[in-house]
């Protein structure tokens, strides 16, 4: 009897240890799943945010090369890549997905007065003569760039008369109708010309350069500032040259780059 009583304790006692075990273990790996998953969310979202930070950085830094305001190696360096591997974070940045854009010159004449009335009649009249005569002067003085750039210094009322009514890398949606099917218009050669008239106005346009989308624009931009950079270091002694090689940096470039680091790592 009593040795019946001690087999059935010891059993009721080991199923209390094996349920007291089996709770034990399940209360550990549910322990350990949450902290598991504490620990990996917080450590993902550390690493989500530094990459943020980092993919946001770059993506400033191509934005200023695009803009033509920091040259593409001093870029790449501030991001801690090769060459190399900075074009290839250019060309997988969707911002960069441009529409075909061309330059060009226009001396605008306005069919309305300084206050915005519209001009009737013999106003009219008389702006289309002044806009033709401005025309068939150009084209019987030198009839090229720069003294195109004079009359419309000179003449346009458009707001960038003082650039000689230069735009650079102009899309369609940048224009109106008559410019943009002008512009667009195959065969456009650069010193094309044409007096357009339009609902506002009279235009007298000269063709620049098509680029065909905004990528073409910055590299030859870009290839332009850096030629224009190499004439200005041969004219200038050893000791104001700017080797970027030597990882030397202009006083705008480190202002750029200072900007970048406050707003996205917080470096002051």
């Amino acid at each position: 009897m009593c040795e019946a009583l001690r087999e059935l304790m010891k059993e009721e006692i080991e199923e209390e240890l094996k349920k007291s075990r089996d709770k034990a273990i399940q209360e550990g790996l549910a322990q350990g799943l949450e902290q598991g998953l504490e620990q990996g969310i917080e450590q993902g979202i550390e690493q989500g945010l530094e990459q943020g930070i980092e993919q946001g950085r770059i993506n400033q830094l191509i934005d200023l090369v695009m803009q033509n305001l920091l040259p593409i190696e001093t870029a790449a360096q501030c991001a801690k890549m090769t060459l190399d591997e900075f074009k290839v974070a250019m060309e997988k940045k969707p911002a960069y997905t441009f529409e075909n854009c061309v330059s060009y010159r226009e001396i605008v004449l306005n069919k309305s007065d300084e206050n915005g009335s519209a001009l009737t009649g013999e106003q009219l009249e008389a702006l289309k003569t002044k806009a033709e005569t401005i025309y068939d002067n150009w084209k019987k003085g030198k009839a090229n760039e720069d003294s195109f750039i004079y009359y419309a210094i000179s003449n346009s009322q458009g707001s960038n008369a003082s650039s000689g009514g230069l735009y650079e890398c102009a899309t369609e949606s940048d224009m109106n109708e008559e410019v943009k099917n002008w512009a667009y218009e195959s065969g456009r050669t650069y010193g094309n010309t044409e007096l357009l008239e339009s609902t506002d106005a009279y235009r007298i346009v000269f063709f620049v350069e098509s680029y065909g989308d905004y990528w073409n624009y910055a590299v030859r931009s870009e290839k332009s500032t850096e030629k224009a950079q190499s004439e200005l270091d041969a004219s200038q002694s050893e000791t104001y040259k700017q080797n970027f090689d030597d990882n030397v940096l202009t006083d705008t470039e480190n202002s750029i780059i200072k900007s970048i680091n406050e707003i996205y790592l917080g470096i002051k």
